[in-house]
């Protein structure tokens, strides 16, 4: 009869401790995967949160530079124009006046040319 119970009470613990350990082992197993799986996802998500910023950050930057870039080439080209415009303007008008001071300068001088050889012509047949 002893014998009998210590084999029971042996193999009765022995399942028992058996079922318990299987048990917490694989409740740890599937606590640890758990974790780890959330644990891996949260940092997958994190650093693409992460990168996805500076992503964004990089092109946004990119944009602002590539718009500022082409902001002050066509601000630049433009004064290049308007100065061109104006300096084409300047010597319009420099050789406008130019053009009109010899006009007049060459009318007034063969006017003046004119009214001379007529009183010459004048003064010769007047006085011949």
């Amino acid at each position: 009869m002893y014998y009998y119970y210590y084999y029971y009470n042996y193999y009765y613990y022995y399942y028992y401790y058996n079922y318990y350990y299987y048990y917490y082992y694989y409740y740890y197993y599937y606590y640890y995967y758990y974790y780890y799986y959330y644990y891996y996802y949260y940092y997958y998500f994190y650093y693409n949160c992460y990168f996805s910023y500076y992503y964004y950050y990089y092109y946004y930057y990119y944009y602002y530079y590539y718009y500022y870039y082409y902001y002050y080439y066509y601000y630049y080209y433009y004064y290049y124009y308007y100065y061109y415009y104006y300096y084409y303007y300047y010597y319009y008008y420099y050789f406008y006046n130019y053009y009109y001071y010899y006009y007049y300068y060459y009318y007034y001088y063969c006017y003046y040319c004119y009214y001379y050889y007529y009183f010459y012509y004048y003064y010769y047949y007047y006085y011949y």
